[in-house]
């Protein structure tokens, strides 16, 4: 996936004549794989000025976020590939309503606790996103500033869309630094707090 959204981009910056050879392959590789593993790095420093759809492309390779077990923030790949499974589990049941279609992965049957904790996942996921989207622009930020500054934090994605953090207000900070933590804890460790479940003996 990587490869392939690396060599789009290649073409792109080619056709709107951003670089040249052999710049234009260490740009566009290395700043994929930086936001794909979300590791913050920027590959140029005029980056905010690739075309915009470009940008949002980036974003949402960050949002999606590296592979199970690591420390990338994001949705994590492995539940993309589970929800793409059950959407073409649930057309099958419509063509063939009495068969029997089970989620597999690397041929193991995939129970269905495992996909509804990964809807759920999904769902706090943008439910989060929405109501934090929102505040930012009560805060004062802007509808783009403030879609791109949650996106790039509660993926944990670290990369510079030109928006000045030092200068959005205390608020702003504190929400997008706790939308973070909650983005690298994944939600549910954060949300347990909060549970009176847990704090019964």
């Amino acid at each position: 996936m990587c490869f392939i959204i690396s060599i789009a981009i290649i073409l792109i910056l080619r056709i709107n004549k951003i670089y040249h050879f052999p710049k234009i392959l260490v740009y566009s590789f290395y700043q994929v794989i930086s936001v794909f593993t979300t590791t913050g790095f920027s590959s140029s420093k005029d980056f905010i000025n690739w075309p915009i759809y470009l940008i949002i492309l980036l974003i949402f390779i960050g949002i999606i976020g590296g592979c199970s077990g690591s420390t990338s923030g994001g949705i994590k790949f492995i539940r993309i590939i589970l929800y793409t499974k059950q959407i073409f589990q649930e057309i099958k049941y419509l063509i063939h309503p009495y068969g029997t279609f089970p989620i597999k992965l690397d041929q193991d049957i995939i129970s269905k606790k495992i996909i509804s904790s990964a809807w759920s996942f999904l769902a706090i996921y943008i439910f989060v996103f929405l109501i934090m989207w929102i505040l930012l622009i009560s805060f004062g930020l802007d509808f783009k500033s403030a879609f791109f500054s949650i996106a790039t934090c509660i993926s944990n994605t670290g990369i510079n869309l030109g928006i000045n953090f030092s200068k959005i207000g205390n608020l702003s900070q504190y929400l997008l630094s706790f939308a973070m933590i909650m983005g690298r804890l994944e939600f549910f460790s954060i949300l347990i707090l909060f549970s009176p479940i847990f704090w019964r003996r």
